[in-house]
């Protein structure tokens, strides 16, 4: 996304000329401007099963928010799903940024880790890593992701993956752990898209 030099105004300061006193003597003050909402980028994720989703696995659905307010500013994600199966052992379960959009409804078709810095995970920029299962959902709010929504390395048109297992966070002494982790397979996925911001504002008040 091209961002046009008036939306980065807020980068600069500005000068203020005023009158002191009787003299009339010039006086530079520095003001900060603040980030116009113009700049900030909401994105939006509608969660569903995969296509070829096993029989013995849940149907997982909801939504992933994304906000940041500007290039190199945090990127924050608000993350509401819900179908996991109700279980006494509350699991832990990984979600990861992947390289491709869904194509047909099938999580396999987002192909590997987005890891445009050639890096071992859990170093991705969409190493979400693991998230707690309560009562068949995980709902969190994130404030300071590395993934960004501008520039050359924005995961728009990317998918966010769930996945069955724990994100062993490449401790697991193997070749697909500082690959992926060794999560398991894709439950549910979504592509990244570009919104106008009105469910974040209705989901995360105040954000």
């Amino acid at each position: 996304m091209q961002v046009s030099s008036m939306s980065l105004l807020f980068l600069t300061s500005s000068f203020v000329l005023q009158v002191h006193g009787n003299t009339k003597a010039p006086l530079l003050q520095f003001r900060r401007q603040p980030a116009p909402e113009s700049v900030k980028v909401f994105a939006f994720c509608q969660m569903e099963p995969s296509s070829d989703l096993a029989a013995d696995l849940p149907s997982i659905r909801g939504s992933v928010l994304f906000s940041q307010r500007y290039p190199g500013g945090r990127l924050k994600a608000d993350i509401n799903l819900a179908g996991f199966a109700l279980t006494r052992v509350q699991p832990l379960c990984a979600i990861h940024v992947h390289q491709y959009g869904v194509l047909n409804g099938s999580c396999p078709s987002t192909g590997p880790h987005y890891n445009p810095h050639h890096v071992n995970h859990p170093l991705h920029p969409g190493d979400f890593n693991n998230f707690r299962v309560r009562n068949g959902k995980i709902v969190e709010h994130l404030r300071n992701l590395r993934a960004s929504l501008f520039g050359p390395e924005s995961i728009l048109g990317r998918a966010v993956v769930i996945h069955e297992k724990e994100d062993d966070l490449g401790l697991g002494g193997d070749e697909e752990s500082v690959k992926n982790g060794n999560a398991g397979r894709k439950l549910a996925c979504c592509t990244i898209a570009v919104s106008n911001g009105d469910l974040w504002r209705q989901m995360v008040p105040n954000q």
